[in-house]
């Protein structure tokens, strides 16, 4: 047994936890409300707002019935990450020296560079847990298993709009800079909103779109030489453009053999309201972890890290984990669309 403070697991998971995530803008917008309910699957309804206005009640009447129309359910194990370093066994006798010898200043500095790497990558495959969500499927490995979970987009609705000249017979590419591009978002919001009844209020997509509207005639002869055209060289970013934030997103992840894939397809946009349970979230479970005395088993919700003695060679190992799942609930409150050619 070892009692090293900093070793110990709670310890270890504050540390974890503390660490923000860094250039993944997805998980660092909060796009999907955290929800940690415990666990090990999730079970949702997926669910479309009552548009109707219903009746009114007299003044001595009973209330009236109210409830979501539920249009589908569907469950789903949560996805678990669960990763381990291990750092030489000659670590746990620098941390035993006393006072801030440069050996044990080192030795903590290693601690903590293995857990930043493990939480790194726990959020980098969160950005790619959120991105597929949004897309209405996310497709993953489990144990060398593929698996497939879909959120039940309406296809006509949500990847079929006809987009480019604000739907006339020939449409044009946004990257025509006589397209008529704020036509084509006016049909794409009144139809979201007309659907959904969510209003959008960010858009998510590729520095290529971002840059079409810029070059846009029309777009140009209005916010031409303003600063949010200045913002939007600057930042990528348009911060206001006919009731919705642009925001130029061009996050991916590299396999093993170098291919470069985009978490989001650099011709597509996303449109989504504001963050809320109500229509997505990410629903965050719990995990089995041995006590730090080794002599059981506790549940773990959340993120987590904790460490133990390897014997062959003399090392430490520590673990890191999470299981969580990003759900939609109402698969009409985002609207995806490819835009160009």
């Amino acid at each position: 047994m070892y009692d090293i403070e900093l070793l110990k697991q709670e310890k270890l998971t504050g540390i974890i936890r503390e660490f923000q995530p860094r250039n993944l803008r997805l998980v660092e917008s909060g796009i999907l409300p955290v929800q940690t309910k415990g666990g090990h699957s999730a079970a949702w309804d997926i669910e479309s707002i009552p548009r109707d206005l219903g009746t009114f009640e007299g003044r001595h009447s009973p209330a009236g019935m109210r409830s979501m129309l539920t249009v589908g359910q569907q469950n789903a194990s949560l996805i678990r990450t669960f990763k381990s370093k291990t750092m030489q066994g000659s670590l746990l006798i620098d941390l035993r020296l006393p006072g801030t010898d440069d050996r044990q200043v080192v030795a903590q500095d290693e601690v903590t560079r293995n857990l930043r790497d493990l939480q790194m990558l726990i959020d980098r495959q969160n950005e790619f847990l959120i991105a597929g969500a949004l897309q209405g499927s996310l497709a993953v490995t489990v144990d060398k298993v593929p698996l497939t979970i879909s959120y039940g987009f309406t296809v006509d609705l949500n990847l079929n709009l006809t987009i480019g000249g604000a739907g006339n017979n020939v449409p044009l590419a946004w990257t025509d800079p006589t397209s008529d591009i704020i036509g084509d978002i006016t049909k794409l919001k009144v139809s979201m909103t007309e659907q959904s009844g969510f209003d959008p209020r960010t858009v998510w997509t590729s520095s290529e779109v971002i840059a079409a509207m810029m070059k846009n005639n029309k777009i140009v002869s209005i916010i031409g030489g303003t600063s949010a055209a200045a913002e939007a060289v600057r930042t990528g970013t348009i911060a206001e453009f006919m009731g919705m934030r642009w925001i130029a997103y061009d996050g991916a992840f590299k396999n093993s053999a170098g291919a470069i894939t985009r978490y989001i397809d650099k011709r597509d946009i996303i449109m989504v309201p504001d963050p809320s349970d109500e229509w997505g979230l990410m629903n965050v479970g719990s995990d089995a972890i041995p006590t730090d005395d080794k002599r059981g088993i506790r549940e773990v919700m959340g993120r987590y890290a904790y460490s133990t003695l390897v014997e062959n060679p003399a090392s430490i190992a520590i673990f890191a984990g999470e299981k969580r799942l990003p759900i939609i609930r109402n698969p009409l409150a985002v609207y995806r669309t490819r835009v160009t050619a």
